[in-house]
């Protein structure tokens, strides 16, 4: 049995509309439309079934400010613990008397 969506659009036998003739959803024709609209539909439930969970209009761009959020928080961590971390020998690290630092890792941080 061919799919629905193959009849819809075979141009074989039409609905009995003449405007379905031209098999064209922007004429009006009623079996493009629906062939369209079967077809959307199936891309929705692909979706869904491999994985995508959807949301509210506004969530999506709220997690996405998250997402940017929590980077740039971890990238601060990241330099924070380079000043705070624990060296055996105090002369050793950022604060060190060898040290070349200068705070050019707190400097590159917060520039981003």
């Amino acid at each position: 049995m061919t799919d629905i969506v193959e009849r819809l659009r075979d141009g074989g036998k039409t609905c009995g509309i003449d405007r379905c003739s031209v098999r064209d959803a922007a004429s009006g024709c009623t079996c493009a439309i629906a062939a369209d609209e079967i077809e959307r539909l199936r891309e929705v439930i692909h979706k869904y079934k491999h994985g995508y969970k959807g949301s509210c209009y506004a969530c999506e761009p709220v997690g996405e400010l998250n997402k940017a959020q929590s980077d740039e928080i971890e990238r601060l961590r990241k330099a924070l613990q380079y000043y705070a971390g624990h060296h055996a020998i105090p002369s050793e690290g950022p604060w060190g008397i060898d040290s070349d630092d200068f705070g050019n890792v707190a400097r590159a941080a917060l520039e981003g």
